[in-house]
């Protein structure tokens, strides 16, 4: 014991039989554990900051283990041989070398073709040169999700493409629809996305104008599309519908658009001399091709119902929803009535007949 100042209580020293227990408990007592390691809190915030990413990378990896994966396709050595055609000056393209395809595509590859030269592995480079156009589609294809529906439905979008054999396939080849594709699908956005501008339709139309000059299944797409605004119109509300002169003004816009690449393209057909060559290749070949299957009968007694299938489930869309929100659902009426009015013309028509190989 330890003298203790005046009016203080004495100071007791603890003993080796008072400490022992105490350091046994001490001793026995666990560690406090750190926080568990979580190796993907990383990618989740970064998926939160940009929720398309992490879905897109996972489809460039599709794409560049697909690009010598996969078995060459009849299609591309045509292909390669149309854009040869283009990069020398001795051939008229059409009238030299056959080709049922309008020529944008062979066009804009022709320099790409003279820089890599002939070499043995050319069709190699050719597929590499596919590589972003088949990822900006897909990039542009879950934007118009997120944008319209949200993450969900854009990162399905992705999937359901990477899902898709048919598609997964085809994208990684040197063909003509990777470019048909991407501009029209960049049409999509130009007309779907953002604040509304008349210019907005110019844009649609250039990018859908592109689409015609690369591939002429396109026109069945434009008819698709032209039907899928006729419904979306006639579904708007009278009291706020937009005014039919907004309407007229945007398609001035939009055929404006769609016409200078058309122009452009045969403007560069005719100065080579090859614009009959072209016409009767590219269009009255595709025209009077025919082809014989079984079921088209039915399958054209069918588009009736087809087409009810599309546009009973969007009747009213637009009265239910308030009015601050009719824009967005109208743009989501288009693309659903477009996609099954194109879906069902799919279906009861062989568009082969007119341009499936254009």
């Amino acid at each position: 014991m330890t003298a203790a100042r005046p009016g203080m209580a004495p100071l007791e020293h603890p003993t080796q039989q008072d400490i022992a227990p105490a350091a046994l408990a001490v001793d026995a007592a666990p560690l406090p554990l750190a926080a568990p390691a979580r190796p993907w809190a990383r990618l989740q915030a970064l998926d939160a900051r940009w929720p398309l990413l992490l879905p897109l990378l996972g489809y460039l990896g599709l794409r560049l283990w697909l690009l010598a994966g996969t078995k060459l396709n009849s299609d591309e050595p045509q292909h390669l041989h149309v854009v040869w055609a283009w990069a020398q000056q001795a051939l008229v393209p059409y009238r030299d070398v056959f080709d049922n395809h309008v020529p944008l595509f062979h066009i804009l590859l022709a320099p790409w073709l003279r820089a890599l030269g002939e070499r043995a592995d050319v069709l190699l480079w050719a597929r590499a040169l596919m590589l972003p156009l088949a990822l900006a589609s897909v990039a542009l294809t879950a934007w118009i999700g997120l944008r319209l529906w949200g993450r969900r439905v854009a990162r399905g979008a992705v999937l359901v493409l990477m899902a898709v054999s048919a598609y997964s396939l085809v994208a990684a080849e040197f063909r003509a629809d990777a470019l048909w594709g991407l501009a029209w699908i960049a049409g999509l956005v130009a007309l779907l996305l953002g604040r509304w501008r008349p210019w907005r339709a110019g844009l649609a139309g250039l990018c859908m104008g592109i689409a015609l000059m690369t591939s002429l299944k396109t026109v069945p797409l434009l008819l698709a599309l032209g039907a899928g605004a006729a419904w979306t119109w006639w579904q708007w509300p009278a009291q706020d519908r937009p005014p039919a002169a907004a309407w007229r003004q945007a398609a001035r816009w939009w055929l404006a658009g769609l016409l200078l690449p058309v122009v452009a393209v045969l403007g560069i057909v005719s100065q080579r001399g090859a614009l009959g060559a072209m016409v009767e290749d590219a269009l009255l070949f595709n025209l009077g091709a025919r082809v014989h299957e079984q079921g088209t009968m039915l399958r054209l007694l069918l588009l009736p119902l087809l087409l009810a299938a599309t546009f009973w489930p969007l009747r009213g869309a637009l009265a239910r929803v308030p009015a601050q929100a009719r824009a967005r659902q109208a743009r989501r009426v288009l693309l659903a009535a477009s996609a099954g009015v194109a879906d069902a013309g799919g279906d009861a028509f062989p568009w082969e007949i007119a341009g499936g190989a254009a």
